[in-house]
């Protein structure tokens, strides 16, 4: 078989669950462009926030760092280290306006773009991609993009990462995960304090409190089972931290489909967005147990349910 190589570009600055998301469509394909002799050199665009995530990942060669609030300066320092590399593909899995100007400004042959792509960015594609399936999840839309190698892929379970060592106050201990945060309040069920005293009650668990507020009201809960780690991570410790936990519970956030692309047993909470199209893929693993808030709010998930969802994780 006649071995070649392919140089993609992928622009995907954010966010955190998208990233992951996305480097499992990445992953997929690598392995199965590489069964048909096609080996992909991967060069990623990437918020300087989450460049840490990718340097894990041993299929991205080179990472170009953008600085959402660097100003025009940074952008343009952006577009001629780019400038620098041609392409094969450009994929734009962003698909706003400032991606697409980086798909226009980067050198490629073939620039490619997503079916849902906003603020006038699919003007700067040769090619728009369409999922195959009626109200496709987020993943299914990534997928699309690489119709253009007319292949099947399956995304990448579990991702791959180079692991960094488990912080010591976690080694040897049996812990429940907890991200009580999201990008947004809305999205934030109110009740983690209260959950995390019922499972330390009804469990030998640990809870690792990992919220990314470090004045959090959590600060004070004491317990000689519960460990209070917000702000005190890092993302480059989060692969790890996920891949040694009992279970994984969380908001709609980057942390549950990091878990889910790890394949760990999760408790997801979603409150006004459809956990159906953005839930943790795929969203009928039996290891997903999954909250939709009722149109009253997040507030109406019961903790015992949450709870109850938690010890079935835990095959308790």
């Amino acid at each position: 078989m006649q071995k070649s190589r392919c140089r993609l570009l992928v622009i995907k600055p954010s966010s955190l669950g998208d990233i992951i998301q996305t480097l499992q469509v990445i992953e997929g394909a690598y392995h199965v462009l590489k069964k048909k002799g096609i080996f992909l050199e991967v060069h990623w665009i990437v918020r300087d926030c989450f460049y840490d995530l990718l340097a894990l990942s041993p299929i991205v060669q080179r990472s170009f760092i953008f600085k959402r609030y660097g100003g025009v300066r940074a952008f343009i320092q952006l577009i001629r280290e780019v400038r620098s590399h041609n392409y094969d593909y450009i994929l734009d899995f962003q698909g706003l306006l400032r991606s697409g100007l980086m798909t226009f400004f980067a050198k490629g042959t073939c620039k490619v773009g997503r079916m849902d792509a906003r603020e006038g960015a699919s003007w700067f594609y040769q090619k728009r991609c369409f999922p195959q399936t009626k109200d496709p999840h987020a993943v299914e839309i990534l997928k699309s993009l690489f119709n253009i190698f007319d292949i099947d892929i399956i995304p990448q379970r579990p991702l791959t990462f180079s692991l960094v060592p488990l912080p010591e106050s976690l080694r040897e201990k049996p812990y429940v995960a907890i991200f009580p945060s999201s990008r947004a309040a809305v999205k934030e069920w109110p009740h983690f304090l209260e959950y995390v005293g019922n499972v330390l009650e009804q469990t030998k668990m640990f809870c690792i409190w990992l919220d990314q507020n470090e004045s959090s009201h959590a600060a004070h809960f004491q317990h000689d089972r519960f460990i209070y780690l917000a702000g005190k991570t890092s993302l480059r410790t989060l692969p790890t931290i996920i891949q040694n936990a009992q279970c994984v519970v969380a908001n709609d956030s980057g942390p549950l489909h990091l878990a889910a692309a790890l394949c760990k047993p999760l408790v997801g909470i979603y409150g006004p967005t459809d956990y159906k199209r953005y839930g943790p893929y795929p969203i009928d693993d039996p290891q997903h147990g999954i909250f939709q808030a009722p149109r009253g709010g997040l507030a109406q998930i019961a903790v015992q349910s949450v709870v109850k969802t938690t010890l079935r994780m835990l095959k308790l």
